[in-house]
């Protein structure tokens, strides 16, 4: 009679339910994963509504089973049993992928620096984002770093450039003044780190002369200036004459009046 009492209460277990003897009696427990009396029902138990990170550890995800869940790690992050999905029973936990260790994910001319959980693109020293950014992270997008060079050098009115120079940041251009023309400031522009070159100071004026000199029995008839490339005419004064020199004087690049040798008697 014992017996078949014994069998009687294990015939009536749930499906998802297992007979056990305790103190002599028979009581039927739900399995693992589900949860009820036993025998009228044993419905599946969500373990996953404790919360990922109290289940499956930190930067994870819970997806529950019909009578089970498993666990998955976060984007950005690897299961430390190299699996893609785990139960926590072993120990297993998400660490943060070092995603600087995958090559080619930021391209050319670019470095890769791991943050938590993801990872950031930065160009390489002599390289720049045409869109400004300091940083970015390839979502599909085209994104390259461009080499940073300052393209042609200004301009610099009066002057020109002297020698070889580079578009490289670091880099210099020598000016110097056109003939007729000088400057007592800088004459270099530089290249900078962000493209874009460095205004020089120089600034190219008008060589002057000056007054035209004085010369003997004579007096200036005639003249356009005192720059560069400027004349003035002399004339003999009433009763002399031309005996020798140029009757016109020209203003020259170093300042200097040319052809005052003019001799009047």
């Amino acid at each position: 009679i014992l017996n078949r009492s014994v069998a009687d209460v294990c015939s009536t277990c749930h499906v998802h339910a297992t007979c056990h003897q305790i103190e002599g009696k028979s009581v039927c427990i739900c399995n693992y994963g589900f949860v009820g009396n036993g025998r009228t029902h044993c419905q599946d138990k969500d373990e996953c509504q404790i919360g990922a990170s109290k289940i499956c550890g930190n930067h994870t995800l819970c997806h529950n089973t019909h009578g089970s869940f498993y666990c998955v790690c976060l984007d950005g992050y690897r299961a430390s049993n190299n699996n893609k999905t785990f139960i926590p029973n072993d120990g297993t936990n998400c660490t943060d992928i070092d995603e600087c260790e995958e090559s080619g994910l930021c391209g050319r001319n670019a470095r890769c620096v791991n943050t938590e959980g993801s990872y950031k693109c930065y160009c390489n020293d002599g390289y720049k984002l045409e869109n400004g950014e300091h940083s970015f992270h390839p979502d599909g997008n085209i994104v390259s770093c461009k080499e940073i060079g300052c393209g042609s050098p200004p301009e610099m009115k009066h002057g020109y450039i002297v020698g070889n120079y580079s578009l490289l940041p670091g880099s210099a251009v020598h000016y110097e003044c056109k003939e007729g023309f000088y400057s007592n400031e800088g004459k270099f522009s530089y290249c900078t780190a962000n493209g874009t070159w460095e205004p020089a100071t120089l600034s190219c004026k008008d060589v002057d002369c000056g007054v035209p000199p004085s010369v003997l029995n004579a007096y200036p008839a005639s003249g356009n200036g005192y720059t560069y490339g400027s004349y003035v005419t002399y004339s003999c004064d009433h009763g002399y004459f031309i005996a020798s020199g140029n009757q016109t004087a020209v203003c020259n690049a170093k300042g200097q009046w040319d052809g005052t040798d003019l001799v009047c008697k």
